[in-house]
């Protein structure tokens, strides 16, 4: 198993599990700045994260280990695609972040504008997304119905894989 990760700048490397080959690639502050700015068309939460030296060591990887498959997590990565060539591709959003965006926007008045906007660039982009990967995932049905909002064709690309773990009611207060 090979897992390519980004990594914030002054965090430490992960203990890797035996039977995993781990690499990550450091993002710093100014990346992040340059990928804004070098990217205007891409949404932010992508942007951000659309650091060179990782799309290079996916193309690296590729051709290296010629994977199977590719499980890319979050959508926020979807702009290395490319450098995954022809490799089939699993991507688990998770959930979807436009309706996340959207809620915040409700919630955070002073920032709905930005927020509003995120939200539709971030659906454009998870349309994309889908129209691209072979399969993906998200936790829960409300998130595939947000996604396939817009793409409704894709419907049997996308995938419910709720948490796993049984949360029990709480118990009642005594008052």
């Amino acid at each position: 198993c090979h897992v390519l990760s980004l990594r914030p700048v002054g965090f430490p490397e992960p203990h890797w599990p035996e039977g995993v080959d781990g690499r990550t690639v450091a993002v710093s502050p100014i990346d992040a700045t340059v990928g804004l700015l070098t990217h205007p068309g891409l949404p932010w939460q992508v942007a951000l994260h659309a650091v060179p030296r990782f799309r290079r060591a996916v193309r690296e990887t590729v051709r290296t280990v010629s994977p199977d498959v590719a499980v890319v997590v979050l959508s926020r990565l979807g702009w290395a695609l490319p450098a995954l060539g022809d490799v089939p591709v699993m991507l688990d959003l998770i959930d979807a972040l436009a309706l996340n965006m959207r809620n915040r926007a409700r919630r955070q008045r002073a920032l709905a504008p930005p927020l509003g906007l995120e939200a539709a660039r971030m659906a454009r982009w998870d349309s994309r997304l889908l129209a691209r990967v072979t399969h993906a995932t998200v936790v829960s049905a409300r998130d595939r119905d947000e996604l396939l909002r817009d793409a409704p064709t894709l419907g049997g690309k996308v995938s419910v894989l709720p948490f796993g773990i049984a949360v029990a009611p709480a118990p009642a207060m005594a008052g």
